[in-house]
């Protein structure tokens, strides 16, 4: 990043839980929010925060990142097709849910497709 661009930029503080996470932000964003709230208006996330969770998301190291939605649903449907437990792992982490979905995806599909039903354990 060159001087110009790093002088435009300041460091905003975002609290999560217990956790505070520095973010680099445009020095005229950061100015904008401390003007409206210091005005007594709140800031209002339009889309339910999505944009800042794939910008978070986008910042995490592969150890870190939760699973999508998509996986989610896709692991708990093998989970439940083939009477598995899944851990709280598979629930937290993106690459022990894809080791999970790996792991039994062709018995899934070969009794999805069969037609025939497994019983829950």
């Amino acid at each position: 990043m060159g001087s110009e661009a790093q002088a435009d930029v300041e460091m905003a503080l975002l609290v999560i839980d217990t956790v505070t996470v520095e973010i680099p932000i445009q020095r005229t964003v950061a100015e904008a929010v401390a003007r409206q709230v210091n005005a007594g208006i709140p800031l209002i996330v339009q889309d339910g925060g999505q944009v800042l969770s794939e910008v978070l998301l986008a910042a995490l190291v592969r150890d870190f990142k939760p699973p999508s939605r998509a996986q989610l649903r896709f692991a708990r449907a093998i989970a439940q097709r083939l009477g598995l437990m899944m851990s709280l792992e598979v629930f937290n982490s993106h690459d022990a849910c894809s080791r999970f979905i790996s792991q039994h995806v062709d018995t899934y599909r070969r009794l999805t497709v069969s037609g025939r039903g497994v019983k829950p354990r």
